[in-house]
């Protein structure tokens, strides 16, 4: 009897000693968000990754010194100084392909992007239009 609790003591023991190892080792390597957490977007935004999956029509909302210094392959440059000479190409290029439209801006603290996505769904309704969470950041 004695012997079956020596046993017994000495299992649970390095059953402790790899659970607090294991521990241990999981809090040490931690991620930076964990699986759990869901990013809480607005209701008009989308991530980078969701917004690559759907192979969207890009609009670059930033300067034009920027939009053509380094801009994603086809994205089309739009934004209040060059409104209404760019809507009507980005009206084209959706109508023969229609395809969601995703607005990006400088950074995530620049609204430029939401109020041009607020913009475009006045003039395409049946357009699906997101501003890109993050801005410009993400992309590079």
């Amino acid at each position: 009897m004695a012997n079956a609790i020596k046993n017994y003591l000495k299992e649970l023991s390095i059953l402790g000693g790899f659970t607090t190892l294991g521990v241990t080792y999981s809090v040490w390597q931690a991620p930076n968000h964990w699986p759990h957490e869901f990013q809480i977007l607005a209701g008009d935004q989308i991530t980078y990754s969701d917004a690559l999956s759907l192979q969207p029509i890009w609009i670059d909302a930033r300067s034009i010194e920027a939009f053509e210094s380094d801009a994603l392959p086809d994205a089309l440059h739009l934004n209040p100084s060059n409104w209404e000479a760019q809507l009507p190409q980005l009206a084209l290029r959706w109508l023969e392909n229609p395809s969601p439209i995703v607005v990006y801006c400088q950074s995530a603290q620049c609204k430029s992007s939401h109020e041009i996505a607020v913009e475009l769904r006045e003039h395409l309704p049946e357009a699906e239009i997101y501003s890109l969470q993050g801005g410009w950041p993400p992309i590079k």
